[in-house]
């Protein structure tokens, strides 16, 4: 609404109380008071008898402040006594979620109450059975995507999501505690009150109620999935040290999902989609590409392209030079047509002071108002075409440093921090087939 001020598309506010306005007393004080009137923006308030246009018999200006700092209280001690009773009612195991987690329905009697889902009871036992018996997660999703098995999203009807059973899923049903009869509250907590940002709090500081609902797997099971699960982790943290260069780069060229790098001791390390036995339609790269393979593709791509956009330097060096004059000339008329506007907008403000002390009547300050509303309206689209041509000047140019680029073709390796400057994605189609999409292209890249 405030951006919809700021175009002067806006010309009165009506709201029921000042409350319903802001809750923050300062910022809203500033905007009645200030802001506003400068901005000729009528604002009305009903049950506090305020109208900006006419306030003789309305609250006066002490009031507002006022008034804005018994709400702003008001607002922030109910918030207080709703988190309070929150957290009481968490304490006693109510379960709070706008959405029973998976496996489970919200009683229609109480719905801070649980009951087994029986459609898909079988699905987490399952789960947690062929996890236990070592199968990995990738095979209990392979097999599910094969079966035809609604994802946790799609069972209670989200359109969001890609409706494809991951590892990550099967890892997200693994650790979640609710199946164990558990109701687990205040993993998130808000900053301050009466403040809309949440923040994760420690898992330790958890409110954890046990045996509040019918469980689903036992917490002997759970707890030795969760012990393989941390074991799991430590192997692959001490496996990620491996760092390759490109590894930030390579995406799959059917599925555009990263590539993972592996590396077996022992064995050739290299890259692999992770969606590969999952999205089996996309008809992703079945085995790996060596990360050796990869690097010779990616020297020689390099090489011919930095041999092309050196041989092509001087002739862009001139068209910056165009450019830059042409950007410079309309900096100096964006400037000078904000200084316009803003002179403008004095004179709005002085013509309003003069019509408030009676100086001018009301039909000649309408025609004046008028029309430097016109003349305000003609300086700011012209300060948007002009904002927009400057960038399309600037967005051609670039920042590469040619002297990083000579040095890189003459030795003739990847260097780490000439790939972040001109490589934006690798992808990966076959094991020799390969595409670059460089940063100083336009027009070649691909959704993620």
């Amino acid at each position: 609404m405030i951006g919809l001020v700021k175009k002067n598309e806006i010309r009165t506010i009506l709201v029921k109380d000042l409350s319903r306005f802001a809750r923050d007393y300062i910022e809203s004080g500033a905007y009645i008071e200030q802001i506003f009137p400068f901005m000729q923006v009528r604002f009305i308030s009903v049950n506090d008898n305020y109208d900006s246009n006419n306030n003789e018999n309305g609250i006066s200006s002490l009031e507002i402040p006022f008034k804005n700092l018994v709400y702003d209280y008001y607002s922030k001690d109910i918030s207080q006594k709703i988190s309070s009773s929150v957290r009481v009612r968490q304490d006693r195991g109510y379960y709070f979620g706008s959405k029973a987690p998976y496996g489970y329905v919200k009683d229609e009697k109480d719905h801070h109450q649980l009951l087994v889902d029986e459609r898909v009871r079988n699905i987490i036992e399952e789960v947690f059975e062929r996890y236990l018996s070592g199968e990995s997660m990738l095979s209990i999703s392979k097999d599910f995507n094969h079966r035809g098995v609604l994802t946790p999203a799609k069972h209670i009807g989200l359109k969001r999501g890609s409706g494809v059973w991951t590892g990550q899923i099967i890892r997200y049903v693994l650790t979640q505690r609710v199946y164990t009869g558990a109701v687990v509250g205040g993993k998130t907590r808000v900053q301050e009150v009466g403040s809309d940002n949440r923040k994760w709090v420690d898992s330790k500081d958890w409110i954890i109620r046990e045996d509040m609902h019918e469980a689903i797997i036992s917490k002997e099971d759970f707890g030795k999935v969760q012990d393989m699960l941390n074991s799991n982790a430590k192997l692959i943290s001490r496996e990620r040290k491996n760092f390759h260069i490109l590894q930030d780069k390579v995406y799959c060229g059917k599925c555009h999902h990263k590539m993972t790098y592996t590396v077996n001791y022992g064995k050739t390390d290299g890259y692999c989609c992770p969606y590969r036995y999952i999205a089996m339609d996309y008809g992703c790269l079945k085995g790996k590409i060596k990360a050796e393979t990869l690097e010779d593709i990616v020297s020689k791509e390099i090489k011919l392209y930095t041999e092309s956009f050196l041989e092509k330097e001087q002739t862009r060096k001139i068209e910056y030079k165009v450019m830059e004059s042409i950007c410079e000339s309309l900096l100096d008329r964006k400037k000078r047509l904000e200084a316009e506007k803003q002179k403008i907008q004095v004179s709005k403000m002085q013509l309003y002071e003069r019509h408030k002390q009676d100086e001018i009547d009301k039909e000649a300050y309408l025609s004046k108002k008028e029309d430097l509303s016109k003349k305000l309206k003609n300086t700011e689209q012209e300060i948007a075409i002009i904002t927009d041509k400057i960038k399309e000047n600037t967005s051609s140019g670039h920042n590469l440093n040619v002297d990083k680029l000579r040095e890189a073709v003459a030795k003739g390796e990847l260097v780490l921090d000439w790939i972040n400057e001109v490589i934006d994605r690798i992808y990966v189609y076959d094991k020799d087939k390969v595409e670059i999409i460089w940063k100083f292209e336009k027009g070649n890249g691909k959704d993620g």
